[in-house]
């Protein structure tokens, strides 16, 4: 029986590269093309917060896009829970974190209130 895990067989070193890879040619970029990117961008990112993050995270759609997507429900229902949260932290009080360690109720952010 033989061993198949037998080094002896085994090259020593890496094989040499035969080429070099091509080097990355740069592309020389205009001030105007630069704006005109920053500007497709930026449009980008408003319509992705006024269609998609506003209507999901805050319940608020202007565009009416969240209520076809079911985004702007999942919205309300966050807001919902956190002034429910928010309710029931002013009622319990400060101290209401009593499971927590004591190192962590160092760092908890209602215990610094």
């Amino acid at each position: 029986m033989t061993n198949r895990f037998d080094i002896s067989k085994a090259p020593l070193r890496a094989e040499p590269r035969t080429a070099a890879p091509a080097p990355v040619n740069s592309v020389p970029a205009m001030p105007g093309e630069l704006i005109r990117s920053t500007l497709i961008a930026a449009g980008a990112a408003g319509a992705i917060l006024v269609l998609l993050c506003l209507p999901a995270e805050y319940g608020i759609d202007p565009t009416g896009v969240g209520a076809l997507t079911g985004l702007t429900e999942m919205g309300e229902i966050k807001t919902q829970l956190a002034a429910e949260a928010d309710a029931l932290g002013r009622r319990s009080g400060a101290g209401s974190c009593r499971s927590c360690s004591a190192r962590h109720r160092a760092r908890h952010p209602r215990m610094a209130r």
